[in-house]
């Protein structure tokens, strides 16, 4: 009996906590969303473990690289899909329960035309950048015959509708940029069920939905300083997204807010080389995510005090967040007897927390294909396999694995 009552505290304590937090606003994970997540766009980029940026010679260059546009001779329309499919496993009280989520999405979409007698080329497309897909599942048990299970949901996208044109300088240096208007939802659900036997003793949830809105400048150069070694250099200006989020729980209270979160400049430098029928590719990519601000007129009330939220959240973003270095590397094979290129891939993502343990590193292992059936028209496809594991509270851990699987049918004239 002590046990059923120390169980019911503590989730209502739990419940407690998340209500406050989103009825005083947001916390310093809602600040970072927006620049995190799984994925980028491109079959080929997504083969060589996003390897990209010293290559981008297709339509996803106004993501990886703008200048890479300058290096396509034809014009090119370029169709992407994605299907992402994530499973979470939560060990806790020597219990398992894995959960499972997938979602199927258009990843990009693009044309691209080479101006004649100019040296330019011009774009227009869509990149799925950003894919936020979660689900987490947990059962506790008390007494004989009760059990909560606790539900944890989370599904969204970010993407960029881009304009790019990138100028062939010389053989040896071609330079870009891209104006990046940024759209996406998420919605984020919570719910808590105790049940005895057949029947629901209490229930109780919260829904989040959030919608992204916001601009960005992307730059990039791709040096040539050989012809079969390539690098390249993205920029991308500071993001400020604006969220507008409608909140709505079980109590029937619901409420809408808007707040804006920015981040700082983001790198990326990528190199390639061609040795005959092999093609290596490596990235670094950089941003601070202590350097993430976060503004919203929101407040908490201490004591009958108003405190503007952005002041706890930002200290928080400063304090307890980091730099993030990760890397990528790639190689491409071509058969030429087949007209077709085999790919594969290595990333590493690095936890944004500090002190954070080496295990909640995200790792993926990509493999790629891609065939020309008739000189027009290529196909690529790609899987990649991302994981990562982290604590949760008391003796739970969460293991999660998310399989993407990549198709873009690329079509030159």
């Amino acid at each position: 009996m002590i046990r059923y009552f120390l169980e019911i505290m503590r989730r209502g304590a739990l419940l407690i906590i998340i209500v406050s937090v989103s009825l005083s606003g947001q916390d310093d994970m809602d600040a970072v969303r927006p620049f995190t997540g799984l994925g980028g766009p491109g079959s080929r980029a997504g083969g060589l473990g996003l390897a990209f940026t010293g290559i981008a010679d297709d339509i996803t260059a106004l993501h990886y690289n703008p200048a890479g546009l300058a290096h396509l001779t034809r014009a090119e329309f370029n169709l992407g899909l994605t299907y992402l499919n994530v499973v979470t496993d939560v060990s806790a009280q020597g219990t398992s329960n894995t959960a499972t989520i997938a979602a199927t999405r258009l990843g990009d979409l693009g044309f691209a035309f080479p101006i004649p007698g100019l040296k330019l080329t011009a774009a227009l497309g869509f990149n799925q950048v950003r894919s936020f897909e979660r689900r987490r599942e947990q059962l506790f048990t008390y007494g004989e015959a009760s059990t909560i299970r606790e539900v944890l949901t989370e599904e969204g996208w970010l993407g960029t509708w881009s304009l790019g044109i990138a100028y062939q300088v010389s053989p040896q240096l071609a330079l870009g940029g891209a104006v990046d208007i940024l759209a996406g939802k998420n919605v984020y659900s919570w719910d808590s069920t105790v049940t005895t036997g057949m029947n629901v003793d209490t229930s109780d949830y919260i829904l989040i939905k959030p919608e992204y809105s916001g601009v960005g400048l992307s730059l990039g150069v791709l040096i040539a300083p050989l012809p079969a070694w390539r690098i390249g250099l993205l920029l991308r200006s500071p993001q400020e997204i604006s969220v507008d989020q409608i909140y709505r729980d079980a109590s029937g209270f619901s409420s809408t807010y808007e707040y804006k979160s920015q981040a700082t400049y983001y790198f990326r430098l990528g190199s390639s080389l061609t040795l005959g029928p092999v093609l290596i590719s490596g990235d670094l990519f950089w941003l601070d995510y202590s350097q993430i601000r976060f503004e919203s007129d929101l407040v908490d009330i201490v004591d009958s005090i108003k405190i503007p939220i952005d002041i706890s959240i930002n200290e928080n973003l400063l304090t307890q967040y980091t730099p993030a270095l990760g890397y990528a590397a790639g190689a491409e094979l071509l058969l030429p007897l087949v007209n077709a290129k085999l790919r594969g891939g290595y990333r590493s993502d690095p936890p944004i927390n500090k002190d954070s343990p080496a295990k909640m590193t995200q790792q993926t292992f990509a493999l790629g294909l891609s065939v020309v059936p008739v000189p027009q028209v290529k196909i690529d496809a790609a899987y990649s396999l991302t994981s990562w594991q982290r604590d949760l509270s008391g003796d739970a851990s969460e293991t999660t694995s998310a399989g993407n699987m990549m198709v873009n049918l690329i079509y030159r004239f």
